[in-house]
């Protein structure tokens, strides 16, 4: 009995021994594939650790020991941080980050809203900005017409106040002249005033004498006065040829034969007399009383 439980117990021994070493060389393959991961692992820990802020205001990245992301549980004589420390470190500081994140994002989203809406008002001021441009480009246009035509004005103003100021200076010049003309009327009036006085007194001393002249053949009538002072001359005609005596009729002075001036009928003094301005360019010798006067032409 005792026999078969010895036997019993060798062969489970032996059993456990071969399923031990199968085991163990399972698990030294695990053991290098976990190595390698767990190594992964502490490199990638690592190199996401070096992107997360550890949210100190100098913007500074976490640092983690390499080293204590191999201890996983304390040890009694060893090392008492674990890798948790790290782990956790790096997890606050990526939450710190990814809430820091989504309120970036709510402000980057409002941002792009309000950057929509001051798109959308920028287009609508560049639209105004545009048309705004527009008319001033056409108020420009329409200044510089205007502005020529200022000028154009300006120079017909000119022109107008120098055409003005000729204007004035000839009327000032018109004005001395009619004023002289007014003196000369009234010198001319004076005289006439004078004249008619002085014909008058021929015509009634001639006529208490009776004033009877023979006519010769072709004659009008006879000088009976010549006043060389006021340069005229005074002759009587018979009644029926007095209505022949308009003014301005040109009649021959002779003196015998002889051809002795020119004159111009003035005016008819009644009854019969005949005032005559004296044409001085006509005149051969002195015109005297008694000179005949004729029709015709001078040769």
């Amino acid at each position: 009995m005792s026999k078969r439980l010895l036997m019993i117990s060798t062969v489970l021994l032996l059993v456990l021994g071969i399923a031990g070493v199968v085991m163990s060389y399972l698990l030294f393959e695990q053991r290098e594939t976990i190595k390698g991961r767990n190594l992964k692992l502490e490199n990638a820990i690592f190199s996401i650790a070096k992107t997360v802020e550890s949210g100190e205001d100098d913007g500074s990245m976490i640092q983690v020991d390499r080293e204590e992301l191999k201890i996983l549980t304390p040890q009694k004589d060893g090392p008492q941080v674990t890798m948790d420390k790290p782990l956790n470190m790096l997890m606050a500081g990526a939450q710190s980050q990814l809430d820091r994140l989504n309120a970036t994002r709510v402000v980057l989203s409002d941002t792009e809203e309000k950057l929509t809406n001051t798109e959308e008002e920028l287009k609508v001021t560049q639209d105004s900005l545009q048309v705004s441009n527009n008319k001033n480009i056409e108020l420009s246009a329409t200044i510089v017409d205007r502005n020529r035509e200022i000028v154009s004005k300006e120079n017909m103003i000119r022109d107008l106040e120098g055409e003005k100021t000729q204007l004035n200076a000839k009327v000032t010049e018109q004005a001395l002249t009619i004023a002289d003309l007014d003196v000369e009327k009234k010198s001319l009036e004076d005289d006439k005033e004078k004249l008619e006085l002085e014909v008058k007194k021929l015509v009634a001393i001639l006529s208490k004498d009776g004033g009877k002249t023979d006519l010769g053949e072709g004659q009008l009538g006879e000088i009976v006065s010549v006043d060389r002072d006021w340069n005229f001359c005074l002759f009587k005609v018979p009644e029926d040829k007095v209505r022949e005596m308009l003014p301005n009729i040109e009649l021959l002075i002779h003196r015998g034969n002889e051809f002795v001036s020119k004159v111009r009928i003035t005016k008819v003094v009644e009854p019969s007399f005949v005032v005559a301005e004296i044409m001085n360019d006509w005149q051969k010798a002195d015109m005297k009383q008694g000179d005949s006067v004729i029709t015709g032409s001078w040769r």
